[in-house]
């Protein structure tokens, strides 16, 4: 019987969440030994707070996110394996590499994202109450954990990107090659728009207001006759 995907996803937030937990437990007092500043000290609030910096911080945000996906993704891939064993799969470190840039690519955004509302940024450094770093450590363990648990299992069969029987590539250049093709368009999209999205951002905000307000719409402009001209697909047109 195939795994359920709920159940799944709750395996990859328990583990995610306590993997998380225990890094920040890990790499607090490290990261914090790197700083200047005194490690940990009473609050004005009563609190105790930690002071990192912030290039060894994202460091081993980066670390983290890394090896906690990879071990999400292996979470999923066992659960997976044990409710189907029968299930056709592709190799666990295939799976696990896909873990890990995912579990990177989306950690490492959402804790900066929650560092910068709940933590204060001074100088290269980041000071944040203890408290606040381990519910946000938790938090988006938890998420990472069963995005990453629930991927890692749909993709480790080999019908997800279109594969079964004898076409399933077994060897490692095949398994990268036709997993390029699977998700190399829609990565190149992600990536694409997230380029347009900052470089448009810093040219509106460098803009005079009427600058700002032409450059914005020359754009959607430009973004709209694209769309049109994708559905629409005249060099498709057999004349």
């Amino acid at each position: 019987m195939q795994a359920n995907g709920t159940r799944i996803a709750g395996y990859g937030v328990v583990a995610g969440a306590l993997f998380s937990l225990g890094a920040f437990a890990l790499f607090g007092p490290l990261t914090a030994i790197s700083s200047i500043q005194t490690a940990a000290f009473d609050a004005p609030g009563g609190g105790t707070t930690i002071v990192v910096t912030q290039g060894a911080l994202f460091l081993s945000l980066l670390i983290v996110g890394l090896v906690g996906g990879a071990a999400m993704a292996l979470v999923g891939y066992a659960v997976g394996t044990g409710s189907d064993p029968g299930m056709q799969r592709y190799p666990a470190r295939y799976v696990a590499v896909v873990g890990a840039v995912f579990g990177a690519a989306v950690g490492f955004p959402l804790t900066r994202g929650l560092l910068a509302l709940a933590g204060q940024a001074d100088g290269g450094q980041i000071t944040i109450p203890v408290l606040r770093m381990s519910v946000i450590a938790i938090a988006v363990g938890a998420v990472v954990g069963a995005m990453v648990a629930a991927i890692a299992n749909t993709i480790s069969h080999p019908r997800a990107i279109g594969f079964s029987g004898s076409a399933v590539p077994l060897t490692s250049a095949g398994f990268v090659r036709e997993t390029g093709r699977a998700i190399g368009w829609p990565v190149i999209a992600g990536v694409s728009v997230v380029v347009v999205a900052f470089s448009l951002s810093r040219l509106l905000l460098a803009s005079s207001k009427i600058g700002a307000v032409v450059l914005f719409s020359v754009v959607g402009v430009i973004i709209l006759g694209g769309a049109a001209l994708l559905a629409e697909r005249p060099w498709d047109s057999t004349k």
